[in-house]
């Protein structure tokens, strides 16, 4: 990613608490932003991202 994505990212997006570690995915090179919850359909199209979501 570019270092504009990443001080974006990491210094400038609001953090959470969770039970769970955080880690902000990414995707073409450019962070990636909730918009709603999803599920496999919605992720059919497109398979790349689904697998870096399996990891």
């Amino acid at each position: 990613m570019s270092p504009h994505v990443v001080e974006e990212t990491t210094r400038r997006t609001p953090g959470f608490a969770g039970w769970q570690q955080g880690s902000w995915l990414y995707h073409c090179n450019d962070g990636v932003a909730f918009l709603r919850p999803a599920g496999c359909r919605q992720g059919e199209p497109h398979p790349d991202a689904l697998n870096m979501l399996r990891w």
